[in-house]
């Protein structure tokens, strides 16, 4: 009985101990979210950071703004900021960006075209994510050099 007796408080204090784990990771995430969120609602933070990245092509505002962008759940948001990014300043980071904000599989959109341009552009800037999203986008091996690709975009 006295075994019975230990076993029960054990597995009673090991439940209580995982429930409190759970509730600080939720916390955690929440905390996470309400972060970016502020930062996102801080419209002097958000100006300062959008005029550093339009007239410098300031690399840290733009991935600030990224994350909170990103992480605010507002990533159609950041398009043209990263679009700027990658056309006026070369940014292999923020062409992946673009990639991933215009992403489609359907072939027939707009979007698949030029969400392809900044992926090939992304890799001809050095970002190492964009080469294996390439295969996976190029599965036939001819990858076109990313002005060349824009042109059948014009089309």
């Amino acid at each position: 009985m006295r075994k019975l007796s230990i076993f029960l408080l054990l597995t009673t204090m090991f439940g209580i101990s995982c429930k409190r784990q759970e509730s600080k990771i939720g916390s955690e995430e929440t905390t996470i979210s309400a972060s970016f969120f502020k930062d996102y609602s801080d419209q002097k933070l958000m100006d300062s950071l959008g005029n550093r990245v339009n007239k410098f092509g300031d690399t840290a505002a733009f991935n600030k703004m990224k994350d909170i962008y990103l992480l605010s759940e507002n990533s159609k948001k950041l398009l043209y900021l990263s679009m700027k990014m990658s056309d006026d300043y070369d940014f292999g980071g923020a062409s992946m960006v673009t990639y991933g904000i215009l992403k489609t599989d359907d072939t027939t959109k707009v979007n698949y075209k030029l969400a392809n341009y900044y992926l090939l552009k992304a890799s001809e800037e050095g970002n190492q994510n964009a080469k294996s999203s390439i295969k996976i986008r190029f599965p036939s091996g001819v990858i076109p050099k990313s002005r060349d690709y824009w042109k059948t975009i014009k089309k």
